[in-house]
């Protein structure tokens, strides 16, 4: 996830405010010290699905794709 913030050139503190979680815990999982619990990543997950696909080693394109036709259907 640290490499996809920074090639994205997100800052760390809005990834945290935007999905809810605080700074600090995100930051501990970032730099290694801490675990993060699922339900931050879930958090995580319903922001930037793309971020967590690529800690997966998935292509962040399926995800971003997966999100926008998920809005698109509830939508409707």
């Amino acid at each position: 996830m640290k490499r996809f913030i920074e090639n994205e050139g997100i800052i760390k503190h809005r990834v945290a405010e935007v999905a809810g979680i605080t700074p600090s815990a995100f930051f501990r999982f970032l730099n290694g010290t801490s675990s993060m619990k699922s339900s931050n990543i879930e958090k995580l997950n319903k922001v930037w699905p793309e971020m967590i696909a690529y800690a997966l080693n998935i292509d962040p394109f399926i995800a971003k794709t997966a999100k926008e036709l998920d809005k698109r259907l509830s939508e409707k």
